[in-house]
């Protein structure tokens, strides 16, 4: 991570010491982990991307949100399911987003009739 990530992540970590369920502290660090290449960073953030989704479930944004984790580690299935109902929900903030999203996994999943 760059040294303004770093230090982010240092207080993200800092703040879920206290608060391991604060659904803004989890939301930054799937953010700030998303494109990184270290697996074991990835790994560490897998757990709070699976919580994200139920720490906010009426807001589609932080619904979504776990894929940007969750299709570097493998779970495409939960991320399957999770980009789906974020995709039905109302208020929609990035619909074409999470649709993307959504078609991707069906591709990686050999679902083509989905990804379309």
């Amino acid at each position: 991570l760059i040294a303004e990530a770093s230090h982010a992540m240092d207080l993200l970590r800092e703040g879920l010491k206290h608060r391991p369920l604060n659904a803004f502290c989890v939301h930054l660090y799937i953010h700030i982990t998303e494109a990184s290449p270290d697996a074991g960073l990835l790994r560490e953030a897998r757990p709070l991307a699976e919580t994200l989704p139920y720490l906010l479930p009426g807001a589609p944004h932080t619904v979504h949100m776990s894929f940007h984790t969750l299709m570097h580690t493998g779970n495409n299935h939960i991320s399957d399911l999770d980009n789906a109902h974020a995709a039905s929900m109302p208020r929609q903030i990035y619909p074409m987003h999470n649709l993307d999203t959504l078609a991707w996994i069906c591709r990686m999943e050999g679902r083509q009739k989905c990804a379309t």
